[in-house]
């Protein structure tokens, strides 16, 4: 599954683009005009955005002085960025711009999450996204299903999860499903590979009130790549260092004032028994 992401094929091969003009030394510009293109295209080229053709790669590898090898490294991440991903199969249950960022959490290597009200789909129970999916909820269910596979596999994503306590309090589907819910999450939370803190109400105002965001980390680079934050029916992608680098400051200002895992876990059976006795 960590192997078959045409989204992160596609951003690969823009890298590499990237880099390779930079190295020839060739502006934006000049690609653009080598190809008949304009400087927009050239840039959604290498940010992955669009997906260039096997003419125009040729050509850009000749203005680049690309040798053959190389290219034809080049031309099978442009063959393998044109397949499907697993995702595919769910239909419309996966809108495109959460297909995106399915492609990127199946590659990553580390993603940091904080979840202001619902509790995050890789730690959700089938009951709880059922709850809050009821429309098409045995596609979404099996969809949960397949990207929590990631923090089991064989090389297991690193997970940190920040739940604000609303997310614990909202009941969801009612008092049993929250209960087996916190379950699931003090279960998982046992893997060496998650982690998982509790935001209280007690802290009062934090730096991250405006909403929820995911931070992942790709295998190749020591920091966070990309923050997702969803909005109401679509999504943006923040890729720019800077306010990246914004996002994770925040998160770890949150790990801060967050209960530690210490604490977490006796928060959680305190809430579980609390559902058990509703």
């Amino acid at each position: 599954m960590a192997d078959s992401s045409p989204t992160m094929r596609m951003r690969q091969l823009g890298m590499e683009l990237r880099r390779l003009r930079d190295l020839a030394g060739k502006s934006q510009t000049e690609a653009a005009a080598w190809i008949n293109k304009t400087d927009t295209a050239i840039s959604k080229y290498e940010t992955g955005a669009r997906r260039i053709d096997v003419g125009n790669l040729r050509s850009l590898c000749q203005l680049y002085d690309v040798d053959v090898t190389h290219v034809a490294f080049l031309e099978r991440l442009v063959r393998e960025s044109g397949e499907r991903g697993w995702w595919a199969d769910f239909g419309s249950t996966v809108p495109h711009w959460f297909a995106d960022f399915l492609g990127m959490e199946t590659v990553a290597s580390e993603v940091w999450t904080y979840e202001s009200e619902p509790v995050p789909g890789l730690l959700q129970t089938d009951e709880y996204a059922r709850a809050v999916n009821p429309v098409d909820a045995d596609r979404v269910v099996k969809l949960r299903a397949t990207r929590q596979k990631r923090l089991t596999d064989e090389n297991p994503l690193t997970l940190r999860a920040i739940l604000n306590e609303a997310a614990l309090c909202r009941v969801v589907g009612g008092p049993e499903v929250m209960r087996r819910q916190i379950r699931h999450i003090i279960d998982t939370a046992s893997l060496p590979n998650v982690t998982v803190q509790v935001l209280p109400f007690s802290v009062g105002y934090h730096p991250a009130m405006t909403g929820s965001f995911t931070a992942l980390r790709f295998p190749e680079t020591p920091t966070m790549n990309t923050v997702y934050v969803q909005i109401k029916g679509g999504a943006l992608y923040v890729e720019k260092p800077p306010d990246v680098d914004r996002y994770t400051a925040t998160f770890e200002r949150l790990t801060e004032l967050a209960l530690n895992e210490t604490k977490t876990i006796p928060f959680l059976e305190q809430m579980e028994r609390r559902y058990s006795s509703e």
